[in-house]
């Protein structure tokens, strides 16, 4: 990983114009991002689509400017299900090794004969090849991987999400229209899978920085969908970011009491309030 990038929110002002509010630069930013949580609806499940990040960098800046209309994120393709003997023996075997640092495994269908596709998130590229090499060598299990790099910062937020009961096999689907985008552009998607509880949106960038993004959710027709604005700000990285969906029966106090603080700070607590009883989803996400 490079230098640290400068992460620079915007808000609108008082004319509907952005205007700078904060820059959080270095390794301990500790400003937050404000949310204001619109009205929950109860979410249906529905399935995600698979990130297909490619190699490069991002840090990234948020507007809070939303298009007046979303545009839909593609149609999603199946999460992984109990019924696939392929992927419910690659969540068996991913959750049979918990003991690799900074690693998430998350298996995705693909079209035959391809066989089922992993996702390895890691800061390490020995760390992805060595679990690679003792999970994905199956004859019998033709599997393709995928490793996506992430910033030693952010590995407090895998092992939080590591740690979870469910892991791999995580309840909530998160859809993205494009997990690979410009800077300027925006990261349209959707979460659903949530029911009638509380449903918040992170951004773990790579410099190690929390943001809350529930202020961008808009909970329509039985999901919540957003459209964020992403600029990348600084030189170029060679990690993700992630994005990750959170559901849990109430609204928990440690996103918005930590929120714009590192992930080392944030996920900790997080797990230590919103116990067993939470679902989750993660993607990796490229502005370039």
């Amino acid at each position: 990983a490079g230098p640290p990038a400068t992460l620079a929110p915007v808000m609108p002002d008082a004319m509907g114009q952005a205007a700078p509010v904060a820059t959080l630069g270095g390794v301990a930013p500790t400003a937050t991002l404000g949310a204001v949580a619109p009205q929950m609806l109860p979410t249906t499940p529905l399935s995600a689509l698979p990130a297909q990040p490619g190699p490069g960098t991002t840090t990234t800046a948020l507007s809070s400017v939303l298009p007046a209309s979303p545009p839909p994120p593609t149609t999603p393709a199946a999460p992984p299900q109990a019924a696939d003997p392929a992927l419910a023996l690659l969540v068996e075997r991913i959750r049979g090794r918990l003991d690799d640092p900074c690693l998430v495994a998350l298996p995705r269908p693909q079209v035959a004969p391809l066989g089922p596709l992993v996702l390895m998130l890691s800061d390490q590229d020995v760390t992805a090849q060595r679990f690679a090499d003792s999970i994905l060598t199956d004859p019998d299990l033709p599997t393709d991987a995928q490793t996506i790099l992430i910033d030693a910062r952010q590995c407090p937020a895998l092992t939080f999400l590591r740690a979870q009961p469910r892991y791999p096999a995580f309840r909530l689907n998160l859809g993205l229209a494009q997990a690979d985008i410009a800077s300027g552009g925006t990261l349209v998607g959707r979460v659903e899978g949530g029911g009638a509880g509380y449903t918040s949106l992170l951004l773990v960038d790579d410099n190690g920085v929390v943001q809350d993004l529930r202020r961008f959710l808009r909970f329509t027709g039985g999901r919540a969908e957003f459209a964020i604005p992403m600029t990348r700000d600084g030189v170029a990285r060679e990690t993700s970011q992630l994005l990750i969906a959170i559901a849990t029966p109430t609204r928990p106090a440690t996103i918005a009491d930590l929120a714009g603080r590192l992930a080392t700070d944030v996920f900790p607590a997080l797990a230590e309030e919103i116990g067993p009883r939470a679902a989750f989803a993660v993607q990796p996400i490229i502005i370039r």
